[in-house]
């Protein structure tokens, strides 16, 4: 790919929870496929991007007062006052995982009350998710993960019976499952429904921010015409998602 016009050479900084194969382990040879085409977008424009792993929560709201560029892997309802490009970097659609012995089926929103779930503080689950947790807010069927490898804690949660199902994106479980070498003891039990554009999203506080939000939205669309994100995508076993 070749982008023309370089302006300046900025430091983009972006932060996030581990969520492979979206954004991975910092520094490896596979840090995720939304961190490699952020590198390779802001590259061709003399720009350097800098990834750290942040507990989300606190990727937010750094993000938020300007101190971090931006955080990878968010809906709009994560947080919707940030800047988000035009083009998304994948569309999620959340499941609930239980163990392979369970009998309970993930049928709507109000199925969640028969179960104690798993979730991660600060994350957007979708509208009938996000509704269905504001209704019972404080309700001891709901427990909340935060800090580092958030979801691998709900994941040993679950290994341990002391959930009985876990929301997630379901490359995302998948992937941190077989990593734990846990793979083989849990199963889909339904999902909601619904799929939702995810994003790096820009901090409201950096004038900057539509600036690079044009930038990557302009660059994931040469990368889908020059096949260099079908290439990226498959190194981490996706396709896209349009």
């Amino acid at each position: 790919m070749t982008i023309t016009g370089i302006v300046s050479a900025d430091e983009i900084t972006l932060g996030a929870d581990i969520w492979p194969t979206f954004n991975g382990e910092p520094g490896s040879e596979s840090p995720g496929y939304m961190i490699e085409v952020a590198q390779k977008v802001f590259k061709a424009k003399g720009h350097t991007v800098n990834y750290k792993e942040v507990p989300w929560t606190r990727a937010i709201v750094t993000c938020r007062k300007g101190g971090i560029t931006g955080v990878v892997g968010a809906a709009v309802g994560d947080a919707e006052d940030f800047v988000f490009p035009t083009e998304s970097l994948g569309m999620l659609e959340n499941f609930a995982f239980v163990l392979k012995d369970s009998t309970w089926k993930y049928d709507g929103a109000d199925s969640l009350a028969k179960v104690k779930i798993g979730l991660i503080q600060d994350y957007d689950y979708g509208k009938k998710v996000m509704n269905y947790l504001k209704k019972n807010k404080g309700s001891k069927q709901i427990q909340f993960v935060s800090g580092n490898d958030p979801l691998r804690k709900n994941i040993l949660k679950l290994k341990a019976k002391r959930l009985d199902a876990v929301i997630e994106a379901k490359p995302v479980f998948e992937y941190t499952a077989k990593e734990l070498k846990l793979d083989g003891i849990f199963k889909s039990a339904g999902s909601d429904g619904e799929a939702d554009p995810i994003y790096i999203a820009f901090s409201p506080k950096n004038p900057k921010s539509k600036e690079y939000a044009k930038l990557l939205s302009d660059g994931i669309i040469e990368l889908r015409k020059s096949g260099e994100l079908a290439k990226i995508l498959a190194k981490y076993g996706q396709k896209d998602w349009k």
